[in-house]
């Protein structure tokens, strides 16, 4: 269940997601409209694709626990693997 998250204005570079709780083998996802950056891509200033979110980061913080880190990958995806309850 998703408790709050900020407020994303045009130019920002962060987006923090409070998530209640995540049942073991369940995943998060989200969509989310990502200005590019780059001054010559494959679709233009339009939309970004694959290799734009490349090494983009995501950081999941646990009470109790040290925060779990992973890069997306081309895909556009980015897997954490947390460690036991």
């Amino acid at each position: 269940m998703l408790l709050s998250s900020s407020k994303v204005k045009d130019g920002d570079s962060v987006l923090s997601v409070s998530i209640e709780r995540i049942d073991a083998h369940d995943s998060v996802s989200f969509t989310i409209d990502v200005d590019d950056t780059l001054p010559q891509s494959e679709l233009g200033n339009i939309r970004v694709i694959g290799a734009e979110m490349r090494n983009a980061s995501v950081e999941i913080s646990s009470k109790g626990k040290q925060p779990a880190k992973a890069i997306f990958g081309s895909n556009n995806k980015a897997l954490i693997s947390l460690s036991s309850c």
